[in-house]
């Protein structure tokens, strides 16, 4: 459905003059310039020369905007330049004696300098979720919500945005030409990864990269829920309390993170030493710059058919078995179970699970007042949840 307040397409204000001038001084080089790869050498000089007028001659160019103008393998060591390019290469289709189409080497090649990795995700995957959180929270389909509307959207745990970063997106939102409370989303979506992108290039934001800070302060955080001082929660109060953090992770990465929140034999965990087995991993899964470590790996990984396993398992069979066998455990079909019940099933379903991956998928449901989980939840997010820690595991095995 067409977007009532969609925008139409506009022509910057300045940039027929600049474009005038570009034309001007190019028609001046007379037989100097002619072909197109001439044009765009000297047109790549002339607006360099503007921009140093304009900056003024002695000025020193920011080190992060610099860094973001750089092309990445620029930057690479060659070993990694050499992947780079093979890996371009590859994705390229091949024609006879290996050759490949220059035209399609190119889009694979910008493909590749331009990924980037931000809260687990490039750009195509935080977009997905940005339009479905987006078209829920539309009930109308007019393609636009309210100021308010639209904030809690993109404070969709799914995202894990920051506090920072919601507010520098609310700054950056396009709203309606007719009612600046009114958010156009669909132009919102193609931009928000880039302005983020931008915000932790240029350093205005800078993510945490002190694992001993980030177990102090989740110790802390833990701690306010510990009216007794006792140093143990429930594993559903540290999940609630870690969603509350404000570190940056996803749902689904909170989740992982869960599978090392051991209970005692009463249940409790020590929320301390769960604080400090996690640091690394809340750096690992947050921090810009440990993301973009990882960036080459986790786009070759996300190919294999490996990702999409878990457990020797595919999505739809791994998800059948684990319905069907909970379901058989619900005589009454209440859709609530207790925890061992819930436990109990996981193995008969798999049992070749580990303790840890179990413990991912207890967390994904907080038992009610009776103490009983809604087993669906688990059922509709324990894939995915698993594919996470799985892929952490194999992130870590390969630095």
């Amino acid at each position: 459905m067409a977007s009532k307040y969609a925008k139409p397409m506009q022509i910057p204000a300045d940039f027929p003059d600049i474009l005038r001038n570009f034309t001007r001084e190019v028609l001046r080089q007379q037989s100097k310039v002619e072909t197109k790869e001439a044009i765009y050498a000297f047109g790549s000089q002339y607006f360099k020369d503007l921009v140093s007028k304009q900056s003024g001659a002695n000025k020193t160019v920011d080190d992060a905007a610099m860094s973001a103008l750089t092309p990445a393998y620029i930057k690479m060591e060659e070993e990694a330049v050499k992947e780079f390019l093979v890996v371009a290469f590859n994705d390229a289709q091949q024609q006879d004696g290996g050759m490949v189409v220059y035209e399609q080497f190119k889009q694979s090649f910008s493909k590749r300098e331009t990924e980037f990795f931000l809260h687990g995700m490039m750009q195509d995957e935080m977009e997905s979720i940005l339009r479905e959180t987006f078209q829920r929270a539309d009930k109308d389909e007019i393609g636009a919500l309210t100021r308010l509307a639209f904030m809690d959207a993109i404070r969709d745990a799914d995202l894990g945005l920051t506090r920072r970063e919601v507010n520098i997106l609310m700054s950056e939102a396009p709203v309606a030409e007719d009612d600046t409370n009114i958010i156009v989303y669909p132009d919102f979506v193609p931009i928000c990864f880039s302005v983020l992108k931008d915000t932790y290039v240029q350093g205005i934001l800078r993510a945490h990269s002190n694992p001993d800070w980030i177990a102090q302060y989740l110790t802390e955080v833990f701690a306010s829920g510990d009216s007794e001082n006792t140093g143990l929660l429930t594993v559903a109060e540290i999940a609630r309390l870690f969603r509350a953090a404000d570190v940056g992770l996803t749902r689904l990465q909170i989740i992982a993170a869960m599978a090392e929140a051991q209970e005692d034999n009463t249940g409790f965990v020590n929320y301390e030493r769960f604080a400090a087995q996690i640091s690394g991993m809340v750096v690992a899964l947050t921090n810009v710059d440990s993301q973009q470590t990882f960036a080459a790996y986790l786009q070759g990984y996300r190919k294999t058919s490996e990702y999409y396993t878990v457990l020797d398992l595919n999505q739809h069979t791994f998800e059948q078995a684990l319905s069907r066998t909970l379901e058989a455990v619900d005589e009454n079909r209440r859709g609530v179970l207790v925890r061992d019940e819930v436990a109990g099933g996981i193995r008969n379903a798999f049992p070749d699970i580990t303790d840890r991956q179990l413990r991912s998928l207890m967390a994904l449901s907080d038992p009610d007042e009776m103490g009983e989980l809604d087993y669906n939840l688990i059922t509709h997010s324990a894939f995915q949840a698993l594919q996470k820690l799985q892929e952490y595991d194999m992130m870590t095995a390969e630095a």
